[in-house]
């Protein structure tokens, strides 16, 4: 069975120059390029945020609660 790669896609967006000179500093300091760099800190937020979605469900499923009352 043959893998379905998906190529990346491209996206635009507007920021600030605040913003943008705070990505330029950092992108600089890890070594990437401002688009990787960019990529990078919207992936980490999506796996962070549905980090945080998993664990709200499982609290108010009350798979937490006896957790919590251990703790």
């Amino acid at each position: 069975m043959a893998t379905v790669f998906r190529k990346p896609r491209r996206l635009t967006i507007t920021v600030s120059q605040h913003v943008m000179e705070r990505l330029l500093h950092y992108s600089d300091q890890q070594g990437r390029s401002l688009s990787n760099y960019a990529a990078y800190l919207l992936e980490t937020s999506l796996q962070a945020s549905a980090a945080e979605v998993q664990q709200q469900e499982r609290s108010s499923t009350g798979l937490g609660v006896g957790l919590q009352r251990a703790a």
